[in-house]
This record gives C-alpha cells, structure tokens and sequence, in this order.
C-alpha cells in the first residue's frame, strides 16, 4: 500500500503553469497515495510582485497566511495541514513561499524565481542552469503530465477511426503571437505553404491543432491554404475547440511546433516524438528563452529550422535525445520523506 500524502497545489490559473504542476502531482502519485487539493490564488496587481519579494525576502518568521488576502483572491483554504505544496509561475511564487513558512511545510516550485531567494522553497525545478543551487533542479523540460502509454493507445485508436493504418501522420501544432514572436499573415501563408509542399514530397498526411493565441485570421488562411486531401483531422481552436492533443501526440510520427511556445514544445518532448521547431520571421525572444531552446536543440530534443522542408532534413541526421526522469522522482521523494521525519 502507497503512503497517503495530502498535496495543495497553488495555481495561478494559466494553462502552462497548471500543467507543469499537475506533472509534479503526476510524478509524486507513482509512489504516494495523493489527496490533492487545487487552491487557485489571483494575485490582485501585478504592482505586489515587488512588494511581496521584498518583504519575504527581507523576513524569516511565519507571516500569518491570513495577510495573503491582501495580496490575492482566493477561497477558504483547504482544512488541515498539507504534507507537500506544490506551484509553478512567478505569480504563484510569492503565494508558495508565504504558505510554506507559515504552515512549516516542504514546497515545490517549478519556474524562474525572478529575484525571489532559493531559500524559500524546498525543492527548485529551473530549465535554466544559471540558477543551480542545492535546493535547485536543473530539468532538460518542464514537468508534464503525460501517461505515455495511455497517449500511445489514444494515438492508436485515433490512427484506427481514421482509417490510417500504418501511413506517415505528422502533427502541426500551432501557437501566436508571445514571448518576443509575432506571427504576419506572410507567415501563416508561408507556413500553409510549407506544411503542402512537405506532405505530398514526402507522403504523409498531416494532423493539425491550433490554439488560443492563433486567432480566427491565421486559422481562416491555414484552413483555406492546407489541402483537404493532406489534413486527416483538425482543432480549429477558435471556431470549434476539441481536447484531443494527446491523441494526436500519441498518433503522430513527428511533432512541427512553432517555436513561440515552451509549454506546447515541452508536450512535444515528453511525448517522444521528434520536434521541429518553426519561427516566424520576426522572432526576437529574450535571453533566456533562446538559451532554453539552444539547450533542447544541444541535447538533441528539438531541432530548429528555418523551414519545415529544412527541418525534415536535418531529423533524418540526427539521433533523438532522451532524457532521464530518474533525477525528479528521487529529488520529490526525498523531500517527501523528510517531511515525514
């Protein structure tokens, strides 16, 4: 019989931050029994982030959790005390390292501390190796959670009500404008373009997602500039949303990307699939979100191309990278325990 923990997850409420918590829950349920307990906290204004740092950055004591709805909006807290609190986003951060102190309990962050100590958390999971440290994990991606051999029978079943059989499916997944990229109407034409020539050059046929921040104008071109013959199935995200992603990974032979999104890259990875990953033209993203795909690229997890023909190219060279899950499991189980020393 596992032993039971209780977990409060403090969620920011965006999408990619409820996601790399849910793969620390994900990870610690392979060896816990979890009661897991969703607290959604809303930082008020953003103008607190600097007050917050501040002032625990400044203190050691308990600070009463009460005060953080000065700072936050959220419901009653769950009853008891949590053997474990987990977060991901800066916004969550302060909220995280506030609750952990006044509650005396171990925490897991996962994301960039923005000038917030190390030594409020109990464990630190960073893509980034300039903050490595004791309390610090460095991780090739973040946290995900994906069953891996559920997606593989989602992505089989998928192949089987399509009628696909064995025939080459690769998966465009499809973001916008964020994060330093800004996507032209030249380069959803450019992309439409790209995605026909490869698919009739190669053979293969294409599963197609994309996302909130496409928007109705690039999904209008991307559906007038694909070929019908060439799309096995699509999410238009704006006009008729479906959760399907997972069987899509899992049926997908490879992953096209465009690059404006760590989180879809990071699904991409852990999936197992080769990942291409396709800018804009004007792509001018920051220091550290280059540096985060330079590492995935050196570590041969994704490979960056000017174009998809390109990118096709350079895979049939190249060895897929792996990454060891290993270091996570040990690192959350060891903080499990300590806390219940």
């Amino acid at each position: 019989m596992k032993p039971r923990k209780q977990i409060w997850v403090v969620s920011d409420g965006i999408p990619g931050h409820f996601n790399q918590s849910r793969g620390v829950v994900t990870v610690l349920q392979r060896h816990y029994d979890c009661e897991v307990h969703w607290v959604e906290m809303i930082l008020r204004s953003g103008i607190f982030r600097r007050l917050l740092r501040a002032l625990l950055n400044a203190t050691r004591t308990p600070l009463p959790a009460s005060w953080l709805k000065c700072f936050y909006r959220f419901d009653a807290l769950p009853e008891g005390r949590p053997d474990l609190l987990v977060a991901a986003g800066g916004k969550a951060s302060f909220a995280l390292a506030w609750l952990a102190r006044a509650l005396a309990v171990p925490s897991v962050f996962s994301g960039s501390l923005r000038g917030l100590q190390a030594r409020h958390f109990g464990l630190i999971l960073s893509i980034e190796p300039r903050h490595a440290g004791p309390n610090t994990l460095i991780v090739d991606v973040a946290p995900m959670p994906v069953d891996l051999d559920a997606q593989r029978q989602a992505g089989a079943a998928l192949r089987a009500q399509l009628g696909l059989g064995a025939q080459p499916l690769w998966l465009l997944l499809i973001g916008g404008d964020g994060a330093g990229f800004h996507f032209a109407a030249e380069d959803w034409h450019r992309l439409a373009a790209e995605a026909t020539e490869l698919a009739r050059s190669q053979g293969l046929r294409w599963l197609v997602s994309t996302s909130r921040r496409t928007g109705a104008e690039a999904e209008a071109v991307l559906r007038e500039q694909l070929p019908a013959e060439l799309v096995a199935d699509a999410v238009w995200w704006d006009s008729e949303p479906r959760r399907v992603l997972q069987s899509y990974l899992g049926a997908a032979d490879v992953v096209c990307c465009t690059a404006d999104s760590l989180s879809m890259l990071t699904e991409a990875v852990v999936s197992g699939k080769p990942v291409i990953a396709w800018a804009p033209r004007q792509a001018r993203p920051d220091e550290d979100y280059r540096a985060a795909l330079q590492r995935l690229e050196a570590r041969h997890l994704i490979t960056c191309a000017d174009t998809l023909i390109q990118g096709a190219a350079l895979l049939a060279d190249r060895p897929l990278g792996t990454f060891d899950r290993r270091p996570l499991e040990e690192r959350l189980r060891a903080l499990c325990e300590s806390s219940a020393t």
